[in-house]
């Protein structure tokens, strides 16, 4: 039960600094060294060095993502809610295709993988797509951490059951053995509210990148 918990907390948090819609998030933080160094006033390490932050930030997502999907399936003899639960969070995953752009995939468990290698190489090529693709208005980050924080303000208990094991216990049936630690809040808006605050945000901001936004949704 806790270990959901605390799953959907890191994972929460891991999504914000993906959003574009979040203050301090990596997308924003490269835009503006990007900016300071076409006017010569950053150096290439220092745009490398932001570059880095995304691809850690993408990686500490999958990390996170991939831990609650095996969470769910470890429990899914605890009724349809988990079952659901489990469906929510794939569903923010977008196709293949989305995903190919910034080198990323599902494998055959339903687990996503991010290449390193594939990433850079999709923020040299297209910047842009890359942060509207994970980062954007209803892009991958925003969904999957939409459905967290909608979770966290449903009772744990319901959606498991009380006798759900606990993180110690997933950790040891899964491969992925990375220690999560507890998200530093829980939000406590519902999904439909967590949307419109995201929208009402970003103001004209959100207008002015609505072709961006409708060609996301086209893809997904």
């Amino acid at each position: 039960m806790r270990g959901y918990q605390t799953a959907l907390e890191s994972l929460e948090s891991s999504s914000q600094k993906l959003q574009m819609t979040e203050k301090n998030n990596v997308f924003s933080k490269l835009d503006e060294v990007m900016n300071k160094a076409a006017n010569g006033l950053a150096t290439d390490e220092d745009v490398k060095k932001a570059q880095d932050e995304v691809v850690s930030a993408v990686q500490d997502f999958v990390k996170d993502y991939n831990y609650a999907v095996d969470y769910l399936k470890q429990n899914v003899e605890h009724g349809s809610g988990v079952s659901n639960q489990l469906e929510a969070l794939q569903r923010g995953i977008p196709n293949e295709k989305t995903l190919a752009a910034v080198g990323m995939s599902v494998d055959k468990n339903g687990r996503l993988q991010v290449d390193e290698d594939k990433l850079r190489e999709a923020m040299e090529k297209d910047p842009e797509e890359v942060k509207w693709l994970i980062g954007g208005q209803y892009g991958m980050a925003d969904r999957v951490g939409n459905k967290a924080t909608s979770s966290l303000d449903t009772s744990v208990d319901k959606i498991l059951g009380s006798d759900a094991p606990e993180a110690e216990e997933i950790k040891k049936a899964t491969s992925n053995s990375t220690t999560y630690g507890s998200a530093k809040k829980q939000s406590t808006m519902s999904d439909s509210f967590q949307q419109f605050a995201s929208f009402a945000k970003s103001g004209a901001y959100n207008l002015s990148n609505y072709y961006a936004v409708s060609m996301l949704n086209i893809l997904v």
